[in-house]
């Protein structure tokens, strides 16, 4: 635990975490258990973990894990959408330094693209809309080193091998708030008939 406090307190300055065991149990394989109950230390002042943000449970979740990529060179983790609830500017921090001086092997998926600012081109892989050629790396280079902006035009213009976003029109979008509330499948005169049914 002392390991994964002191990396978190780098990440989350002042934060820590407490294991404090409640009470034995019996398990399922007979076996005696302990049931435990995780505690967030911050400032002196104690509070059940699962009150924390999903940010820090994420990253606590993974923390073990992440000191091991960044340890170890025969490690390697995935994590699925990685920027689930992480304040995007901590994880740029966590990715870039993994990036730099990770020695095992980092995977993960995320629709934040805080990462297209901190990973170099070559260790990304963009998803496509089209279901034969489902991944892609991105071709080009503009004149700035600003991945987000390539990708975002990328967007908006084209220009890669795949589509990878399915063109939107903000002016379709706006017109289809607006006439939610009266939309109906039915006529007026067959709503009329319905509700007269109803409370006839």
């Amino acid at each position: 635990m002392s390991t994964i406090n002191r990396v978190l307190r780098a990440i989350v300055p002042g934060l820590s975490i407490l294991l404090k065991g409640l009470n034995n149990e019996t398990l399922d394989d007979g076996t005696t258990g302990i049931r435990v109950e995780l505690f967030s230390l911050r400032d002196k002042v104690k509070v059940p973990f699962r009150t924390e943000s999903e940010g820090i449970k994420k990253i606590v979740s993974v923390l073990g894990w992440l000191i091991d990529v960044y340890n170890d060179d025969s490690a390697c983790l995935v994590i699925d959408e990685v920027d689930s609830g992480v304040f995007e500017f901590l994880l740029g921090e966590l990715l870039e330094v993994i990036s730099k001086r990770g020695k095992g092997q980092l995977i993960f998926t995320a629709h934040n693209l805080r990462a297209l600012e901190c990973l170099p081109v070559g260790s990304l892989v963009f998803t496509t809309t089209n279901p034969e050629n489902r991944y892609i790396r991105f071709k080009g280079k503009g004149r700035t080193n600003n991945l987000r902006s390539q990708y975002i035009k990328a967007l908006n213009l084209g220009g890669q091998n795949e589509t990878v976003y399915e063109p939107t029109d903000s002016i379709e979008i706006d017109s289809a708030f607006f006439n939610a509330p009266n939309d109906t499948d039915e006529d007026f005169e067959a709503l009329l008939a319905r509700i007269g049914r109803r409370h006839g």
